[in-house]
């Protein structure tokens, strides 16, 4: 399994077991005595101005083309 998805699982865990024990099912939270994974960051690339308003300039003329944008969704607008 990836470190992500078992990053994810754990925190899952840990919450369902710290509602054990709030309702004192357990007497305490073993998921909190864990060691998380170590999950690599990956640097997030944007794009540099001249890019944007090459991108903005070609998706002038499509329908809806703020919709898209809202959404983050621009892969979508460029059809």
């Amino acid at each position: 399994m990836a470190p992500r998805t078992v990053h994810h699982y754990r925190r899952v865990l840990i919450k369902a077991l710290g509602q054990a024990v709030t309702w004192e099912r357990l007497t305490r939270n073993p998921a909190v005595a864990t060691t998380p994974p170590k999950v690599e960051r990956k640097k997030m690339l944007a794009y540099d101005i001249s890019q944007t308003a090459s991108l903005l300039e070609t998706l002038r003329p499509t329908p809806h083309v703020h919709s898209y944008l809202a959404c983050g969704d621009v892969r979508f607008a460029a059809r």
